[in-house]
């Protein structure tokens, strides 16, 4: 963010405007074109940092910060599970696995590796000059940073469950995939993010 500022304000030629303030005439130029991507991409990454805050790791507005509310009703007919203002029907819910903790650390890292600011990045280190190796990152970077807007922020932890699944060694754990694919709905979701 920081290198992405000081291209922003190299693009504004801030610094030769400071230099020559005591001439009439100010050699500066704006590139607006760098200007304008840097802001979009900026708002894409703010946004992807904005839903994993408030949609993740539960931090709508730091400094009103509450604890989650965890309701759960058992009565036979309306039964339901409530998780902030998410709520979900007990009759959805088939099993309950217990993960490691390694788990959950890696998916927190994934959740953490989605907040970074991808659009950003690309666009930064396309302006320095790269060896020649080194060159494909700032597409690859930049395509990923598409994905992400496309599947959503939580694009690498999809993909780490998703091959989790496919890459099962039980039947049974490969035959839940298929089950899930097949519920109403999780296809959809799948894909909108």
């Amino acid at each position: 963010l920081i290198l992405t500022g000081y291209r922003l304000l190299d693009a504004l030629v801030v610094f030769q405007c400071m230099a020559y303030s005591h001439v009439d005439e100010l050699p500066c130029k704006t590139d607006g074109t760098f200007i304008t991507s840097c802001l979009v991409a900026a708002f894409f990454d703010v946004r992807a940092i904005m839903m994993l805050l408030s949609q993740v790791f539960c931090i709508q507005h730091p400094w009103k910060r509450k604890a989650l509310k965890v309701v759960v009703d058992l009565h036979p007919d309306r039964g339901f599970m409530r998780i902030g203002s998410n709520t979900i029907p007990l009759s959805e819910v088939s099993d309950i696995k217990r993960e490691t903790s390694l788990f959950y650390w890696l998916l927190s890292m994934l959740y953490m590796l989605a907040g970074l600011p991808m659009a950003l990045g690309s666009l930064t280190i396309s302006s320095f000059d790269l060896l020649a190796g080194l060159e494909v990152c700032v597409p690859i970077l930049g395509c990923v940073a598409i994905l992400r807007e496309i599947f959503g922020p939580s694009l690498f932890v999809k993909l780490y469950l998703s091959f989790r699944w496919i890459l099962a060694f039980k039947q049974q754990d490969r035959d839940e995939l298929g089950r899930s694919v097949l519920r109403n709905g999780l296809p959809q979701q799948f894909m909108a993010g």
